[in-house]
C-alpha cells in the first residue's frame, strides 16, 4: 500500500474513532492523540503528547518496535503488526498497531499516523476457539505434535506416529515400557517440569510445560507440553493426556533475540557509561561492570600488554560473577610462550576478534583448562582495543556456556569494543588537557609566590625597622617596670607599663598576620570580601616598610561595597602597586597617594577598555610622584620579564601578576603616566550587591575573663618550659587546676593511666617525637568525649586538621591573651553556650 500524502503538518486525527489514533514525529516522538489513545494507555492525553512513542511498550517488545518503525520509514509501506501495549498502571493490553507514513505534497515524510486496535475480546475468542478445538485436535493424528495418553504408572496407553520422529526411538519402546518419557528429560529440567505438574494436579488439572529432551541421537530439542490430568471419583489420577510439541526453532529465534538485545543494552549502556566518565581506569571498570550484570556473562576484563620479560598480559579493569577475579588467566603476548597461544595473545598479535566456542575441547588452550573447569568457564570472546590504529588492549569476555556468540553479537560486542576504544582515546585527551591546565595553574601559583617573596624583599628593612621598634618598646616597658618594683610604685603605674607592653605585643602580632596573609602559599578562593579592610592593612604595612622620605595618604569612601575576589589576591595587587610606586621614588622621595571609591562605568570608558563593561565597579587608585614612564616603557609594563630595574632587582614579574590577577576578577586596570611628574594605577573591581561584614574586631584589654566554675582540671602541654611556666601560671589564675607537661609523650603516659582525672587538655602543635594533634587522636582513642585545645601560629596548620581531625574540639591562634585563652576554655568545656570571643572556633586568620 502507499504511503498517504497531505499537505497539512498531520492527518486529523478522529476524536470519534472506537480506536486510538495518534501522530508521531520522524524521531518517533507523539505529537497529536485523540481521546481514545488516552482511555487505551490510562495516561492524560497532555501525558501522551511530547513522548517517545517505544515508551508505551514492554521492555522486550521495543526491540521489535523499532525494527517496524525502521521498515515504515525505508518502505514507506502501510505495516499491521500486534504488539502488548503497557497501560499507566502497567497493565499490558495487547492490541493490533496499524501504522503509514505521511508525506506532504512534495512526496517528503513529514509524520507517522499510527491507528491502535484493541484486540482483547478478539483473542479471547480466539483463545476460546482454540480450546474447543483443542478437544477435538486429540483425535487427529495428522498434527504438528504427538498426542499422548498416560496412567499414573508411566504406562504409556497411546502415542501417535510421530513420537519416532520426535525422539528417534521407536513407539514400540515407549509403549512395552523400555523408556520412560522422564528419561529423556534434560536433569536439569526435570524438577521444575515435576514441580508444575504437582501443582496442576492440586489446582486446575491443566498444566503447561516447557523442557528439553535428548533425542536417542543425543540432540536436545525444546518440547512444550500442555496436557489434562483426569482423576476417578476417588480423586486419584486416572490417566494424562496431552499434546507434545517440538518448540526448538521458536526457542532458538527467542535465544537469538535475548543475545541481540543484552548486545545492545550493553552497547547502550557503555556508551551512557563515557558520557558521565572522567578517568580512564574508572570507565573501563563501568564497561566490565555493565558487561557482566547487564549481558549474564560470568567474566569481563580488561588487559594491557606489558614489556617484561614475559611480556605478560596485565589486568586493569575486571569485574566477575560474584567478585570472581581475571588474575588467575596469566596470559602473554608472546607467541613462542604456551600461555601467549590463547585468545588474549593472538587478539593483541593480530588486531582481530578470537571466538572461543568450547574452551575445553580447544587443545591451545590446555594451560587454562582445570581452572576453567573449576569456574565453569566454557566459552569466550576476546575483542582488540584500536587507538591509533594499534592494538593497545584488549577486552575479554568469558561466560560459562558453551557456544553463546552468535555472527549478530559478535558484530554488535565489536562495535562496542571500537566505542571502548574511543572513549580511551577521548579520556586520554581530557586527561592531556587536565594536566595541562594542573600544570598551568602550579605555574601560575609559583610565579606569583615568587613576586609575593620579591615584594616582602623589597619590604624587609621597612618591616625590620619597624618590628625593632615594637621589640624596643616592649623591653623599654618591661625594664621599667623592673626598676620601679623596688621603688615600691602604686600599682596603676606598674600596670599602664604592662598595657604598654601588651600593646606592643598586639601591633607585633598584626605586623606578622600581615607578612603571613601576603606570603602563603595556599589561596583562600573567591569570595564576598571587603576591599577597604585589605587595603588599609596594606597601607599599614606600606608604612611600617617605606621610608620615612615617601609620605602615605590614604582616602576609602566608606559607601565601597565587597567584591567576589581571593582576598590575598586583593592584598597581592595592592602590594605589588606599592612596591612598584616605592621604588619609581625611593632616590628623591615623593607622596603615595592610595584611594577607593565606587564608580559607574559608562559605555563610553567601557569602549575604550576590552575588560571593561558598563556598570558597578570599585576603583582603586594608586598614585606615586616618581620619575615617570616614557611612551615604549609604558606599552610594555605588564610583559612578563620586562623591568627598568637593575639585575638584581627584581624579576620584572609584579606588573605581569597584577594584570593577571585583575584580569581573573573580572576587571581591568588603566595605567596613566608622564616622565617627570609620576604614574598612576586604577583598578576597577566589578562590585558585588549585598557587601560583606568586616571582621569582628578584637576585644579591649579592659573585657572581662571567664575564670573556672568548678575549679576544672587541666593538662597543659609546651615543650617551651618558659611558656609551659607562664601557661601553669596563667591556668591557675583563672582558678584552675593544673598539671604541666613539657614532653608530650610524657602527657600520653599520665593520661592513659587516669584518663578520668582530667576534665580539659591543652597542647602546643609543634614538640619533638608527638605533635600535639597526633596527641589529640592518641587522646580521643582513649576517652573520645575528651574536650582538646591546640595552640598554634600557622593557620594553614588549623585549617588543614579542622578538616581531617575530629579529635580537636577548639584551636587558639598564637600568641593570644588570656582573655582569647579563658573564652576558648570555656567553650571547650560547656560547647553551645554564648561565650563572646573575638576569636572564634574557625580561628581568623
Amino acid at each position: 500500500m502507499a504511503p498517504l500524502r497531505t499537505a497539512r503538518p498531520y492527518c486529523t486525527l478522529g476524536e470519534h474513532s472506537p480506536n486510538a489514533i495518534v501522530a508521531l514525529d520522524l524521531k518517533g516522538q507523539i505529537i497529536a492523540a485523540n481521546n481514545r489513545a488516552a482511555l487505551l494507555t490510562g495516561y492524560q492525553t497532555e501525558e501522551i503528547i511530547n513522548r517517545q512513542a517505544l515508551v508505551f511498550f514492554p521492555l522486550e517488545e521495543r526491540l521489535a518496535a523499532l525494527y517496524t518503525w525502521r521498515e515504515i520509514r525505508e518502505t514507506r509501506s502501510v505495516s499491521h503488526r500486534h504488539f502488548t501495549l503497557q497501560r499507566k498502571d502497567g497493565a499490558l493490553l495487547p492490541v493490533e498497531v496499524s501504522a503509514a507514513l505521511i508525506l506532504d505534497a512534495q512526496g517528503r515524510p513529514q509524520s507517522v499516523k499510527a491507528i491502535v486496535k484493541d484486540i482483547t475480546p478478539r483473542l479471547q475468542a480466539e483463545q476460546a476457539l482454540r480450546d474447543s478445538q483443542e478437544k477435538y485436535q486429540l483425535l487427529v493424528k495428522q498434527i504438528p505434535a504427538v498426542v499422548y495418553k498416560a496412567y499414573a504408572d508411566c504406562t504409556i496407553d497411546f502415542f501417535d506416529h510421530q513420537v519416532e520422529a520426535l525422539t528417534g526411538y521407536p513407539k514400540e519402546d515407549f509403549d512395552a515400557r523400555r523408556i520412560l518419557w522422564k528419561d529423556l528429560i534434560l536433569q536439569e529440567d526435570l524438577p521444575e517440569a515435576k514441580r508444575k505438574f504437582i501443582h496442576a494436579l492440586k489446582t486446575s488439572r491443566a498444566y503447561v510445560r516447557e523442557y528439553r529432551i535428548r533425542r536417542k541421537d543425543g540432540e536436545v530439542r525444546w518440547i512444550h507440553n500442555r496436557g489434562n490430568i483426569f482423576c476417578d471419583a476417588a480423586g486419584k489420577i486416572d490417566y494424562v493426556s496431552g499434546v507434545l510439541f517440538d518448540i526448538t526453532v521458536r526457542k532458538e529465534a527467542e535465544e537469538k533475540l535475548y543475545r541481540v538485545s543484552r548486545a545492545l543494552r550493553a552497547l547502550g549502556e557503555c556508551n551512557q557509561a563515557l558520557v558521565h566518565a572522567q578517568e580512564e581506569s574508572a570507565f573501563l571498570q563501568d564497561v566490565c561492570r555493565i558487561i557482566v550484570e547487564v549481558t549474564g556473562y560470568r567474566l569481563a576484563w580488561v588487559g594491557v600488554p606489558q614489556h617484561d620479560p614475559g611480556k605478560t598480559i596485565l589486568p586493569v579493569a575486571q569485574v566477575g560473577f560474584q567478585g570472581e577475579s581475571a588474575n588467575w588467566i596469566k596470559s602473554s603476548w608472546e607467541a613462542k610462550n604456551i600461555r601467549g597461544r590463547g585468545p588474549g595473545g593472538k587478539a593483541l598479535r593480530t588486531g582481530k576478534t578470537q571466538v572461543v566456542l568450547d574452551i575445553l575441547q580447544d587443545p591451545a588452550l590446555a594451560p587454562w583448562h582445570e581452572e576453567a573447569r573449576q569456574r565453569h568457564y566454557n566459552s569466550d570472546i576476546v575483542l582488540p582495543l584500536t587507538i591509533e590504529g594499534e592494538t593497545s588492549a584488549i577486552l575479554e569476555i568469558v561466560s560459562e556456556e558453551v557456544n553463546p556468540f552468535d555472527a549478530e553479537e559478535i558484530q554488535l560486542l565489536e562495535e562496542l569494543a571500537k566505542n571502548v576504544s574511543q572513549g580511551m582515546v577521548i579520556l586520554r585527551e581530557r586527561a592531556q588537557r587536565r594536566q595541562a591546565m594542573a600544570e598551568k595553574a602550579k605555574l601560575e601559583m609559583q610565579l606569583r609566590q615568587a613576586q609575593k617573596m620579591e615584594a616582602i624583599g623589597t619590604l624587609a628593612g621597612g618591616i625590620a625597622h619597624d618590628f625593632n621598634n615594637i621589640l624596643s618598646a616592649i623591653n623599654g616597658y618591661a625594664e621599667l617596670i623592673l626598676m620601679n618594683l623596688d621603688q615600691k610604685q602604686d600599682l596603676h603605674f606598674i600596670g599602664n607599663h604592662i598595657l604598654g607592653v601588651l600593646q606592643a605585643g598586639k601591633r607585633a602580632k598584626a605586623l606578622v598576620q600581615q607578612i603571613l596573609t601576603f606570603s602563603r602559599r595556599q589561596e583562600q578562593g573567591q569570595q564576598a570580601v571587603q576591599v577597604s579592610l585589605i587595603i588599609l592593612e596594606v597601607v599599614n604595612l606600606l608604612r611600617a616598610s617605606l621610608p620615612a622620605t615617601i609620605e602615605i595618604h590614604a582616602s576609602i569612601d566608606p559607601r565601597c561595597g565587597a567584591v567576589l575576589a581571593d582576598p590575598t589576591q586583593i592584598h597581592q595587587i595592592m602590594m605589588n602597586l606599592g612596591t612598584n610606586s616605592y621604588h619609581a621614588m625611593r632616590e628623591n622621595g615623593g607622596i603615595l597617594e592610595i584611594s577607593l571609591d565606587p564608580v559607574e562605568v559608562d559605555p563610553v570608558l567601557a569602549n575604550t577598555h576590552p575588560h571593561l563593561h558598563p556598570g558597578s565597579y570599585l576603583r582603586l587608585s594608586v598614585q606615586d610622584t616618581g620619575h615617570g614612564m616614557e611612551p615604549e616603557v609604558l606599552e610594555r609594563i605588564f610583559e612578563p620579564y620586562f623591568t627598568t630595574k637593575g639585575q638584581a632587582e627584581g624579576t620584572g614579574l609584579g606588573l605581569a601578576v597584577v594584570h593577571g590577577l585583575v584580569s581573573g576578577l573580572g576587571g581591568a586596570i588603566l595605567v596613566d603616566s608622564q616622565v617627570g611628574e609620576g604614574t598612576t594605577f586604577q583598578v576597577y573591581f566589578p562590585s558585588l550587591e549585598g557587601g560583606v561584614q568586616g571582621e569582628i574586631p578584637e576585644a579591649t584589654l579592659g573585657a572581662p575573663i571567664p575564670s573556672s566554675r568548678r575549679g576544672e582540671h587541666i593538662l597543659f602541654i609546651d615543650d617551651e618550659p618558659v611558656l609551659a611556666h607562664i601557661g601553669e601560671k596563667i591556668l591557675r589564675h583563672l582558678g584552675y587546676r593544673v598539671t604541666v607537661k613539657t614532653s608530650s609523650l610524657e602527657a600520653l603516659e599520665l593520661f592513659a593511666a587516669q584518663p578520668d582525672n582530667f576534665d580539659l587538655v591543652i597542647s602546643d602543635q609543634t614538640m619533638p617525637q608527638l605533635t600535639g594533634s597526633q596527641l589529640a587522636q592518641e587522646i580521643f582513642r582513649l576517652r573520645p568525649e575528651m574536650p582538646f585545645i591546640l595552640c598554634t601560629g600557622s593557620c594553614q596548620t588549623v585549617m588543614a586538621l579542622k578538616a581531617n581531625n575530629n579529635a580537636i574540639r577548639e584551636y587558639l591562634l598564637k600568641p593570644f591573651n588570656v582573655g582569647d585563652l579563658a573564652k576558648t576554655i570555656q567553650r571547650a568545656l560547656h560547647p553551645g553556650e554564648d561565650v563572646s570571643s573575638p576569636k572564634a572556633r574557625g580561628v581568623a586568620c
